[in-house]
């Protein structure tokens, strides 16, 4: 079984760091080391190194090896958030980022590298946190300084030595110039322009690159002047000391004498590039730097020629670029000496404001997938022109821009299931804009659409009356403005939050009045999500077949007129959950609730997938396979936990003691009656989805009256005082099927492959020094192998281990 991991792919050994990988290792391998921090100078190649020893190390830990970056993170207090993107897992309600993450990870052998940590230094508690909680993980940090736990196990990266330094500058020269021979001076020049480098193997390649312009004793007449002052970021390091030691100013020293060397077209290039936090295009810097596409190709051809500048090699990033940060942060000190970060600001906020705009547009129909690609890439620089429009001032148009940013992106929070993101940033603005007086229709205009993103993310966490209020100040700023458009929108959801709170004669009068609008004005998307609203109002409420079935087949029209694949998806679930409902066409709800499933898997609809896996379980109930239902239950029911949607988890509980109804599990049937009725009350809803008690109002009677009432009664007061996590777990391991498979083929798959490598060893007899030795691991490394194995197979020593992967003939 391949260990999980989102490493790079593999690249060469890094010149010159046998020993310390060998080290690094070692300590990692000893139970006592839980926090390793390499530490060193910008350009030392820490990330280099501790990307090599993940790689070789991806075996040991069975549930994952993960890097995580934390160069774009702004501040300390993001990164849990970080970390928590990074191995997809979602903060649920009512919990901070850390007892989602504690809750996630509990119990697994998982390696974390946290890169970049110097300029977060303030969140190290953070990492403290999570090892204490988890006591099974292990942290690889790379960092300019340690980060002071008691905890932590400092490796100070050390500079290569010249000689190694010099066979990394020969390689790196021929790279750029085939022809590189250097002659007997060459090497001369060559080891004392290393020995000023201080060995760095960034500053080294920076070197090495000029090799085709210039003879290595003309470099170290270069480097040899006088350059800028060591800048605030590059010497994080060292906490901010003015006295620096030379040797502590010298990839600054290269960095800036690199910069020296570029024409001024260039220099300005690579400042302006240096604004983006993620990768970038040459049409993205071409427009902040007013300069037209081909001369910049040209500048950035150059840069990337002279490495400040590296392409991305990322599937989805093809024809984009980035920068080593210690470059970056180079270069956003030069935009300070140059007196140009204000330009910036407004030209880079223009730039990701008219991005978005268009992305608003995009996601609504045909275009969608193109342009969720294009904001998934581009996501850290929208982060950012965010982040500069928040904390500019109040009513400056760099404050309105970057909150109109923020609505113009909503529908992609929304289509992504990133409802925890999306209740973040909109409790931010909605406190921001209540500072401001201002009377313009701009201003008032975006108020509204922050009032509107506000009252979904109320109803996403179910506080439905809050919702009202917020999308009733929306709707009334609407019509002060005359924007029919987002009147009917306003209309459409106040009648969903009217429905949700019973107030039924609201709801369908809004409904009403928003059907009638988004009609004049031929509003193809309006209609469509409408009529799924409307398809819902009816299913839950009147019960009248023929206009459930009727608005939701004009949804589905809408959704695929449009060509728009989230509401194609959506409709699909909706038209087949009714069409199962009634029974009548039990085939067509299969074939649609498979095109929800496949559409919502591939663009990662994570919401309609949640959904269309409540209707698959149910059909497979009601076929009477069960083993497939509890695979779609297992895995939408910790979609579900994973998005904080208590109404769906409400349903998949429901749907898992109609399970134990069928599959004659009374007594957990009971359990899961009373937890479900408890979770949805919790939630405000009136109803739950899907409503099985009304489509089979068989399944208590009947458990009632094989348990009888008190038995019955008791267990369903378990059931409602358990917590959601303890609910969650009991189904998972008392009520769902068990996954089946050959059983030598199923135990084997719980051991990684580096453990089946072991196996077989232990199969030939070998000792763990042997197996040391061929595997080329050190024997900690072994010996917790073998442990692994032995728990894992349940096998009382290595014999046994042996005896049992040759009788089942593993090869």
């Amino acid at each position: 079984m391949k260990t999980q991991t989102n490493l790079p792919a593999h690249r060469a050994n890094p010149i010159g760091r046998e020993k310390d990988i060998q080290a690094l290792q070692e300590l990692l391998a000893s139970d006592d080391i839980r926090l390793l921090t390499l530490t060193g100078l910008g350009g030392i190649g820490k990330t280099t190194i501790a990307l090599q020893v993940a790689s070789m190390l991806e075996g040991d830990f069975s549930d994952g090896v993960y890097f995580v970056n934390l160069a774009p993170v702004t501040h300390s207090e993001a990164i849990l958030l970080e970390i928590a993107h990074t191995l997809k897992v979602r903060q649920e309600a009512g919990k901070d980022t850390f007892e989602s993450l504690s809750e996630a990870l509990s119990g697994q052998d998982i390696l974390l590298i946290l890169d970049n940590f110097e300029h977060v230094m303030a969140g190290a508690s953070f990492v403290n946190k999570l090892l204490q909680a988890l006591p099974q993980m292990k942290v690889i940090v790379t960092s300019r300084e340690p980060l002071r736990l008691r905890a932590e196990q400092v490796y100070p990266l050390p500079p290569l030595s010249t000689d190694h330094a010099a066979d990394l500058f020969v390689q790196r020269a021929r790279s750029v110039k085939p022809d590189f021979a250097p002659t007997k001076e060459d090497n001369r020049a060559v080891a004392e322009l290393c020995e000023r480098l201080d060995g760095l193997p960034l500053a080294v390649e920076l070197a090495a690159h000029r090799a085709r312009l210039f003879t290595p004793q003309i470099m170290l007449a270069r480097l040899k002047s006088d350059l800028e002052p060591a800048s605030r970021m590059l010497n994080l390091f060292s906490a901010g000391a003015r006295d620096l030691p030379e040797r502590q100013q010298s990839l600054r020293k290269t960095i800036a004498w690199s910069y020296s060397l570029l024409n001024e077209d260039e220099q300005r290039a690579l400042r302006f590039a240096s604004v983006f936090p993620g990768t970038f295009s040459i049409q993205s810097l071409s427009k902040i730097l007013s300069v037209d596409e081909v001369a910049v190709m040209e500048l950035v051809s150059s840069l990337v020629d002279k490495n400040l500048i590296k392409p991305s090699f990322e599937q989805d990033e093809a024809g984009r670029f980035s920068m080593l940060e210690a470059i970056r942060e180079f270069a956003w000190d030069e935009i300070r000496h140059a007196d140009e970060l204000g330009q910036i600001k407004k030209t880079y906020m223009c730039l990701y404001l008219e991005l978005a705009k268009a992305a608003e547009t995009g996601l609504q129909g045909a275009e969608q997938t193109h342009w969720l690609k294009v904001i998934e890439v581009e996501f850290p620089n929208f982060a950012l022109a965010m982040e500069m429009g928040m904390t500019a001032p109040v009513d400056s148009q760099l404050w309105l821009d970057g909150l109109w940013l923020l609505s113009h992106l909503e529908q992609y929070w929304h289509i992504h299931a990133l409802f925890n993101e999306l209740t973040t940033l909109s409790n931010r603005s909605l406190d921001q804009i209540e500072k401001s007086h201002s009377t313009d229709e701009n201003f008032l205009s975006l108020k509204a659409h922050l009032y509107s993103l506000a009252g979904t993310c109320s109803w996403l966490s179910t506080d439905f009356k809050r919702a009202c209020d917020l999308h009733a100040k929306s709707l009334d700023l609407y019509r002060q403005l005359n924007d029919e458009s987002r009147v009917a929108f306003s209309l459409n959801n106040l009648a969903v939050n009217f429905g949700e709170q019973g107030d039924y004669e609201k709801a369908l009068d809004y409904y009403g009045q928003s059907l009638a609008l988004y009609e004049r004005l031929r509003d193809d998307w309006g209609q469509a999500r409408l009529h799924l609203n409307l398809c819902n109002y009816h299913l839950y409420v009147t019960h009248d077949a023929q206009r459930i079935v009727s608005h939701a087949e004009n949804g589905l029209r809408f959704a695929e007129k449009l060509n728009d694949p989230f509401l194609i998806a959506a409709a699909s679930y909706s038209l087949g959950e009714i069409l199962l409902m009634e029974g009548n066409n039990v085939d067509r709800s299969r074939e649609l609730y498979k095109r929800a499933n496949q559409l919502a898997r591939e663009f990662q609809f994570q919401q309609v997938l949640t959904w269309s896996l409540v209707g698959q379980a149910a059909l497979y109930i009601a076929e009477g396979d069960l083993e497939q239902a509890s695979t779609h239950i297992r895995e939408g029911l910790s979609l579900a936990v994973e998005q904080s949607d208590r109404l769906i988890i409400s349903g998949y509980l429901r749907l898992s003691a109609w399970l134990c109804s069928v599959g004659r599990k009374p007594l957990q049937m009971a359990f899961l009656a009373g937890a479900e009725e408890a979770i949805k009350e919790k939630s405000g809803a009136l109803y739950t989805i899907p409503d099985l008690w009304k489509e089979h109002p068989d399944v208590i009677a009947s458990t009632r009256a094989e348990l009888g009432d008190s038995i019955y009664d008791a267990e369903w007061e378990k059931g409602r005082a358990q917590p959601l996590e303890q609910v969650v777990h009991f189904v998972m391991e008392h009520c769902l099927l068990k996954e089946a498979q050959p059983a030598s083929t199923s135990t084997l798959n719980l051991l990684t492959e580096r453990e089946q490598d072991v196996l077989r060893l232990l199969m030939q007899g070998k000792t763990n020094d042997e197996i040391s030795q061929e595997l080329v691991v050190v024997l900690k490394t072994v010996e917790k192998h073998v442990a692994n194995i032995l728990r894992k197979l349940g096998m009382k020593n290595r014999t046994e281990a042996a005896a049992w992967a040759m009788e089942n003939e593993i090869k």
